[in-house]
């Protein structure tokens, strides 16, 4: 059950999920979608049956799902969703029913306000679930999941997805990118991520006269405001690609990948991150919530400090000035997401969780 599969990070770890799932004739699964649009075609092609729950009133919503658990008696009911309607009634009807529930929907490290409708779902959630799953060790801490229920089970990445990529000059030159480098930052542009940092960045370099591009990959309610600040910046190095689907050959496009998170918003385990990492490209991010699960300082990526345009900027010259350390830095980023976080690793480790329940 989610809310959506229609982007993000937490939507395409499900929607990886469904696929590796379906692969397995031991598995029956059902998708419940609390929305219609759905932007990964793979869950289609995957086969699964998907229900759609349309009704907008609280009993009738309620009403809708539990016809839906009735009808599929499912052993396991996993909870992706976020929202406190949603969670509310898996935990509800696990009482009816008597399924395993499982709260996968613990994906960030930013607390949550003690006396809030949203804290209040997610704490009776954990009372009815029987294990509660995040993608990072300091979202458990964050959202305060008790420990005797508490599993870490990381992003995985399907390196499948690098197959079929666009060439590098074909993307840059449909992105007008004539630029010798690239920095990219795959991101939704909201108060959650520090895009005041972006842009400095990009007019520090513009002024230096460095031979970069600053490459924004993503949507959201800041967009236009980031736009106009630039273009009163009178950036010329900054360029605004909105959402993309075709993210594997962006990043193919690419040279270096940041990801700046703003000081109020903690990470989980971040799918650019990862997705950067897979792609061979050093990766220069805020060392905030999971990230430092992820990336090792100066080994296999880069941790800054929040806000801290000036050291970003000189790690970019660095990596632009010399070619081998951009290199190796790629190579054993890519090496530790095959490793570590490799979609494989990630579906099996559900699957025990499952066993386990069972």
């Amino acid at each position: 059950m989610i809310g959506n599969l229609n982007g993000g990070g937490r939507e395409r770890r499900m929607a990886q999920l469904i696929c590796g799932l379906a692969k397995d004739a031991s598995y029956i699964v059902k998708v419940l979608v609390f929305n219609e649009i759905i932007d990964y075609k793979e869950v289609f092609d995957s086969g699964v049956s998907i229900e759609y729950a349309k009704s907008t009133g609280r009993i009738e919503l309620f009403k809708e799902i539990e016809n839906i658990i009735a009808s599929f008696r499912p052993e396991i009911v996993h909870m992706w969703g976020a929202q406190p309607r949603q969670i509310n009634v898996g935990s509800i009807l696990k009482i009816k029913y008597g399924y395993k529930y499982i709260a996968g929907f613990v994906a960030t490290g930013t607390p949550l306000p003690f006396f809030s409708r949203e804290n209040a779902a997610y704490q009776f959630a954990y009372l009815m679930s029987d294990a509660i799953v995040s993608n990072s060790n300091v979202g458990l801490k964050a959202r305060r999941v008790p420990r005797n229920k508490a599993y870490v089970i990381y992003n995985g990445f399907d390196f499948n997805r690098f197959n079929n990529c666009v060439k590098k000059e074909q993307i840059r030159r449909s992105l007008g990118i004539s630029s010798k480098y690239v920095v990219v930052m795959m991101a939704r542009i909201d108060a959650s991520k520090d895009w005041d940092t972006f842009l400095q960045v990009a007019e520090i370099l513009q002024k230096e006269e460095v031979d970069v591009s600053m490459l924004s990959v993503g949507d959201g309610y800041n967009k236009g405001v980031m736009m106009k600040k630039a273009e009163r910046l009178g950036l010329k190095n900054v360029v605004f690609a909105g959402r993309r689907n075709d993210v594997e050959s962006i990043l193919n496009a690419s040279d270096i990948s940041v990801l700046f998170s703003s000081n109020s918003s903690r990470e989980g385990v971040s799918n650019s991150i990862l997705e950067s990492m897979a792609a061979g490209l050093p990766v220069i991010a805020t060392n905030s919530g999971g990230t430092p699960e992820i990336i090792q300082d100066g080994i296999n990526g880069y941790l800054v400090k929040h806000h801290d345009y000036i050291k970003v900027v000189s790690i970019i010259k660095e990596l632009i000035d010399n070619s081998v350390t951009r290199q190796q830095i790629g190579t054993k980023a890519r090496i530790d997401i095959q490793n570590r976080f490799s979609l494989e690793k990630m579906v099996q480790e559900y699957k025990d969780l499952y066993l386990h329940l069972l």
